[in-house]
């Protein structure tokens, strides 16, 4: 059991209803007793009770407390927050459940030291790159928020269940010819954004997830650039002695 077998299991309940997820959980679970304390432990996030959900008795937000870890059932705006997925340098990312359609996203939270314009703008500008693309081997952008003074600046994605593309290809142990196939599903996607001007600038495994089906997902924007002449000015220049990629 791991606990991208359980995150899995979880995220597929979005899909169920109420009255059939213990036959699901039996059927996905089976005898592993481990696998189904992780998942009921991610439920446990999921299932706030409908008095705690009242307006007045949500946890707000302000700028002085969003750098801590975000408790479930937190509010973004239209978004419940479940429990965090990892962490970067400039984010947190979070699963969360969108209210309106009901879906389970991941939500980009930029920190609170990283509220600088240019940071803001290159943070903005990945959401807009991302929204330009239309693929199934890119993970899809679904919404921007800049920020104010209650709420920080946020990126509403396309939450992709699955391990990095080297964990994959070695707990699969994929044969030469399926490893192929998956680079070449890879390859496809980047073509698909270099054909619309965007240049990814730090692939990585730990930047492209594989899905069900084998199928690669490109995340991470963050330091992408893009080509067309109105987009350079945002992406291309960088301080002096920063390296970016």
């Amino acid at each position: 059991m791991t606990l991208a077998d359980a995150e899995t299991i979880f995220l597929a309940l979005s899909d169920v209803a109420p009255g059939d997820r213990e036959a699901f959980l039996r059927a996905r679970c089976g005898n592993d007793a481990a696998l189904r304390r992780e998942v009921d432990r991610l439920i446990a996030a999921l299932d706030v009770p409908d008095e705690f959900l009242d307006p007045e008795r949500i946890p707000t937000l302000d700028m002085a407390a969003v750098d801590g870890p975000l408790q479930p059932g937190s509010r973004l705006g239209d978004f419940l927050v479940l429990h965090a997925l990892g962490s970067g340098g400039m984010g947190v990312v979070y699963a969360a459940q969108q209210d309106r359609p009901r879906r389970t996203v991941a939500i980009k939270v930029l920190r609170r030291g990283f509220r600088h314009p240019e940071i803001l703008r290159r943070f903005e500008n990945e959401a807009e790159m991302l929204g330009r693309l239309q693929h199934p081997g890119i993970a899809q952008v679904f919404a921007f928020f800049p920020g104010d003074r209650t709420t920080p600046a946020h990126l509403v994605m396309e939450l992709v269940s699955g391990p990095p593309l080297t964990d994959y290809a070695r707990a699969e142990k994929l044969s030469i010819a399926e490893r192929v196939s998956l680079m070449i599903k890879l390859v496809d996607a980047l073509q698909h954004a270099h054909q619309r001007g965007i240049i990814h600038r730090d692939i990585k495994p730990a930047n492209v997830l594989v899905a069900e089906g084998s199928q690669p997902k490109v995340l991470d924007f963050g330091i992408a650039r893009a080509i067309e002449r109105e987009m350079q000015r945002l992406t291309h220049q960088t301080a002096h002695g920063q390296f970016m990629g």
